[in-house]
């Protein structure tokens, strides 16, 4: 498996690693490694995959599925909307592709992947399209598989959007009551009715026009969602103030993905955490064909320290107006230690966000993404000459603040998923392990987005004063490189 290694030097650990995976793929069939952010898992994946001969790998994200490519040279399979109709100037998925004999730059990609030995593609199309050619092949090798559930939660959950239904002439209105039996046959006697009509009279217009493919993608897309949760083995819950559908666990979904392969499957992550609780959430229950591969931090500890000088803010309801008072005097204070210096602080919700934009609106280092200009204010804050800062919640996990573009953070608070979400509410009921975890995954994926190798340094501040307790009763969910960097 080595030999397979794409460079020439092995660095830290991978060699090793290398070594223990062929060895252990001999006995098991699943191997779940757990290396931190800098181990190099990328090339560990490559060396894997030209090893078992064909292989899919699989990202969260469609960014980093750019990388393999861009990395590795690989060949690489999105969904049809990132690609151009060879008929029109609109996207694949918009198309009609019935009989159709033009130039299409999908189905050269659809091609090129099931002739490539090695093809690289992310959760979304791994679920929508899970076997794109008639075989499985030999190894599946998942990358940050910790966001298995999340993603495939987001792709199967649906939300009825009444008022845009009732602009494509579908007009309805969801029953007053939480008993699925009867949304199901509102759902199935109603609304799929509907939709299917309005699919027919929009198929037989034969439109081109590019309002009315994107109403036959959206009622497509909603039809087949909703078709897939009538049949669901799972159980859903309705979530009446966002009047959505949403499973509890995704084993029946994530079942498609294992059988994209053969009999190996190799799950790479730097936040596993827990593997029971990692295996329990992406439905694996039977342990007994899976190892478990931990791989220690190479990177100084003296790099990363975690500080706990400002962790006296209690952010609880009953404290808040206080507590907000004392985390902006706390965030004052560490802005001025680290002028001149880019930073981020993790803000674990848009309300503390907001609060510390409405503190500091004068502070014009600090930056303020939201979910439409997360991109756009990442790169402002990439290209700048000044001391930038950015202040949100959502930049946890696939930002790469390397070197100076972080030399300190701030974590505000515990990242508790929302209980305000029914999912998450009835899921913590029936497995609080799993409640824990997931915080575990957030916190630790916050605490990595600024030391991104062994030479990079970046100091933690974790404000939040229920840390201490937190981190002592969860010992076990957290890596013990995690805890080497804590300044108490």
């Amino acid at each position: 498996m080595i030999n397979n290694f794409p460079f020439e030097k092995f660095m830290g650990y991978q060699k090793k690693i290398l070594k223990t995976i062929e060895k252990t793929f001999k006995d098991k069939k699943i191997i779940v490694l757990e290396a931190p952010t800098g181990s190099g898992k990328s090339p560990i994946a490559l060396a894997v995959a030209k090893y078992f001969k064909n292989a899919y790998i699989v990202t969260s994200q469609k960014l980093l599925q750019d990388q393999y490519v861009n990395n590795f040279n690989l060949v690489e399979l999105k969904g049809k909307s990132n690609y151009m109709c060879g008929m029109r100037p609109i996207p694949a998925n918009l198309a009609k592709c019935k009989g159709c004999f033009y130039p299409c730059q999908y189905r050269k990609a659809l091609n090129d992947a099931i002739k490539s030995d090695i093809t690289i593609l992310n959760y979304h199309v791994a679920l929508m399209q899970h076997r794109i050619n008639e075989e499985p092949r030999n190894i599946l090798i998942c990358d940050e598989c910790h966001n298995i559930e999340d993603v495939f939660m987001s792709m199967v959950e649906f939300k009825i959007n009444l008022e845009k239904l009732a602009s494509m002439k579908i007009k309805t209105s969801i029953p007053d009551t939480n008993d699925m039996e009867k949304l199901k046959k509102w759902l199935n006697g109603d609304l799929l009715v509907q939709i299917e009509k309005e699919l027919n009279i929009l198929e037989e217009k034969d439109s081109d026009s590019q309002d009315d493919l994107m109403k036959i993608d959206y009622l497509s897309n909603l039809y087949s969602k909703i078709s897939n949760f009538l049949i669901s083995s799972e159980k859903w819950v309705y979530c009446d103030n966002e009047k959505s559908f949403k499973p509890l666990k995704i084993k029946s979904f994530t079942k498609r993905l294992f059988e994209m392969s053969k009999n190996k499957i190799l799950l790479m992550s730097a936040t596993v955490l827990n593997p029971d609780s990692f295996l329990e959430s992406i439905g694996l229950n039977d342990r007994s064909d899976v190892a478990y591969i931990p791989v220690p931090s190479t990177f100084p500890k003296e790099n990363r320290k975690i500080s706990l000088a400002y962790c006296n803010v209690n952010l609880k309801y009953t404290n808040l107006k206080q507590g907000i008072k004392d985390l902006n005097s706390n965030i004052e204070k560490i802005l001025n230690k680290h002028i001149g210096e880019k930073g981020v602080i993790h803000t674990t919700n848009y309300n503390i966000a907001k609060n510390i934009q409405d503190n500091f609106f004068l502070e014009d280092r600090l930056l303020f993404p939201t979910p439409k200009t997360r991109f756009i204010t990442l790169d402002q804050h990439i290209n700048s000459k000044k001391d930038t800062v950015l202040v949100s919640p959502s930049m946890t996990e696939g930002v790469d603040l390397k070197d100076d573009l972080s030399r300190f953070q701030i974590i505000c608070k515990i990242p508790y998923p929302f209980l305000g979400d029914k999912q998450i509410t009835e899921r913590k009921k029936i497995d609080p392990d799993w409640y824990i975890w997931k915080t575990c995954i957030s916190l630790v994926q916050s605490y990595g987005r600024s030391i991104r190798s062994e030479s990079d340094h970046a100091k933690t501040y974790i404000l939040d004063e229920s840390f201490k307790w937190f981190v002592k009763i969860n010992a076990h969910m957290l890596p013990k490189w995690f805890f080497e960097a804590i300044e108490y």
